[in-house]
């Protein structure tokens, strides 16, 4: 019988190998009226930012393995499956399933048990930690700062996605956001 230890480090770099070649690390921003808010001097771009790591595959077996490797290890998921897809010739494609950790405190937990097995992401995944770090250090109510938001434009780039906003000019910010 195999060593426990053995197992759950095989199991983890497992898990990161799979994320470094099929799974994303991002932070969703939706526009939001009457929530947490940035203030940008006048603007007020009521951003929502949600943290999510996420991986993708038609495999069952793949998926199953993955949720088992988060379940033993007392991660929270949650499974989205995608059967909308056709092919060109019409006919349906494999339905696709997603394994999904959102929220802040789910990914930092998350992130703190992977990210020492990462090689080729761990630049998102630390951009990711670092953001939820931050906001987890604030109270839930505070507003998103302005470093928020420049760590939310990071990762997209990162990602291969366009900034936001250009926010270079940051005249007639309140002070809070400016030291934040």
């Amino acid at each position: 019988m195999e060593n426990q230890q053995e197992r759950n480090l095989a199991d983890m770099n497992w898990l990161a190998a799979a994320w470094e070649s099929e799974g994303w690390f991002s932070i969703l921003g939706q526009r939001r009226k009457r929530r947490r808010k940035v203030w940008l001097g006048e603007r007020d771009l009521g951003m929502v930012y949600n943290c999510v790591a996420a991986i993708k595959n038609t495999d069952p077996l793949f998926v199953k393995e993955v949720t088992d490797i988060l379940s033993r290890n007392g991660l929270a998921y949650y499974i989205s499956i995608d059967n909308s897809g056709k092919r060109k010739d019409g006919t349906p494609a494999k339905k696709q399933m997603s394994v999904i950790i959102a929220g802040t405190k789910r990914v930092q937990r998350f992130l703190n048990v992977i990210i020492k097995y990462l090689r080729t992401k761990i630049d998102r995944a630390m951009k990711l930690k670092e953001f939820v770090d931050f906001r987890l250090s604030k109270p839930y109510s505070y507003p998103y700062t302005l470093h928020e938001f420049n760590l939310f434009n990071e990762l997209r780039e990162m990602n291969g996605n366009k900034p936001m906003l250009d926010l270079s000019s940051t005249t007639n910010m309140p002070k809070t956001v400016m030291s934040s």
